[in-house]
């Protein structure tokens, strides 16, 4: 769905600032390694229910409705992973997630997302627990 853009080599203000406290810093610097910050606009799907899930995505700032069966379950905002459960189970996307205003995402590619719980795996044990709560 996105193609993913050059890299850049550090992590904007912003987006430290919005996820202070929630990673450690070696988590932070390897989702500065390999995550892609992507700006979009309100209105966009960044996930499709019933399609397959190839990215994850890391709100740094903004709000999207999370929408099951054409009803909205839930908002997510600045801090939110949402996206993992279809890329850790490789099963469909179980939501949309709609932009409900502009927002700012860290996106990684199912290769990038298992690179980084390899490299962080305190935040493996997380994402997959989080998987397992929204089951």
């Amino acid at each position: 769905m996105f193609g993913f853009l050059n890299r850049t080599p550090q992590l904007p203000e912003a987006f430290t600032a919005a996820l202070e406290g929630a990673y450690t810093a070696d988590e932070m610097t390897q989702i500065d390694r390999f995550g892609t910050m992507l700006n979009l606009p309100e209105g966009t799907p960044l996930a499709v229910e019933g399609n397959t899930g190839r990215e994850v995505f890391l709100i740094v700032s903004g709000d999207a409705d999370v929408v099951r069966g054409g009803d909205t379950i839930a908002t997510v905002g600045a801090g939110a992973v949402v996206g993992e459960s279809a890329v850790l189970t490789n099963e469909p996307r179980n939501a949309t997630l709609l932009a409900t205003n502009d927002v700012e995402v860290v996106v990684f590619s199912r290769r990038d997302f298992n690179s980084l719980l390899a490299a962080c795996p305190q935040l493996e044990v997380r994402m997959q627990e989080l998987a397992d709560a929204r089951a």
